[in-house]
């Protein structure tokens, strides 16, 4: 792999991450595999997930303006685990894509 392209390193590590990866199915649900670490069953492409993040920055600091805390970092919880918000509510401010 030393001498491998880096997509084609990143696409084997992946692969060979899935490939570990034991999936659980409950009754009913609807999104299946069991929570990794802090995803749903899956593993962060960073490249891809904080593009999100810088995209939506200025509107994401602002929502937190609007709720009374100065920073963003008050009102989302990243990595802590748990599902997606996908709206605001209360003194939370949705961070889901």
């Amino acid at each position: 792999l030393d001498n491998e392209v880096p997509v084609v390193r990143r696409a084997l590590a992946l692969k060979c991450a899935f490939s570990h990866l034991t999936p659980t199915i409950l009754p009913g649900e609807l999104i299946v595999m069991g929570k990794a670490h802090y995803y749903r069953g899956s593993f962060p492409m960073p490249w891809l997930s904080e593009g999100y993040y810088m995209a939506k920055e200025d509107e994401l600091y602002q929502a937190a303006l609007d709720k009374g805390s100065a920073s963003a970092d008050e009102v989302s919880k990243f990595g802590a685990g748990g599902g997606n918000v996908t709206r605001n509510f209360g003194n939370v401010v949705s961070i889901a894509g």
